[in-house]
């Protein structure tokens, strides 16, 4: 009973991957569209990625996604990506330029009991810059009312 209802989800999971990817390379769907689901480090990882052509993958830098769960030490590619010991002890690797949007959707990015609400210099910084182009005063970095409202009507 269990595999074929494994399978069906399976099966329904590929068959709406398989749309998702003719619609996207047909031009009918646009990656801004349809938020990018977020479950997984290696998936937080791949916003960064880009070909040789400097295209980016899955939304890339600009994209749209939206986390389905909390992202913490409790999944498989923590140490991989996000542990004190990723990336020759570097730990987690800040993504540089990230101007798209990332919904928490009330979830967290962290490790249990160990949350942060920093973000950076390049965070602010880009903060400011779409506040100036969205001619938001004064444009401060901080994640106001009128910064949310302008972003939530792209």
């Amino acid at each position: 009973m269990n595999f074929q209802k494994n399978f069906k989800i399976t099966s329904q999971l590929l068959l709406t991957f398989s749309l998702l990817i003719s619609l996207f390379a047909s031009g009918i769907a646009k990656a801004e569209s349809v938020p990018q689901q977020i479950s997984t480090w290696t998936q937080l990882n791949n916003i960064r990625i880009t070909d040789n052509q400097n295209h980016n993958y899955i939304g890339g830098l600009n994209g749209d996604y939206i986390l389905i769960n909390n992202l913490d030490d409790s999944l498989a590619d923590y140490d991989t990506y996000a542990s004190p010991v990723a990336n020759d002890g570097a730990g987690w690797l800040p993504i540089p330029d990230f101007s798209g949007h990332l919904n928490g959707n009330g979830y967290l990015i962290s490790k249990p009991n160990k949350e942060t609400y920093y973000f950076g210099p390049a965070t602010k910084n880009a903060l400011i810059k779409f506040q100036k182009a969205k001619n938001i005063k004064p444009a401060s970095g901080v994640f106001g009312q009128m910064t949310r409202k302008a972003a939530n009507n792209k």
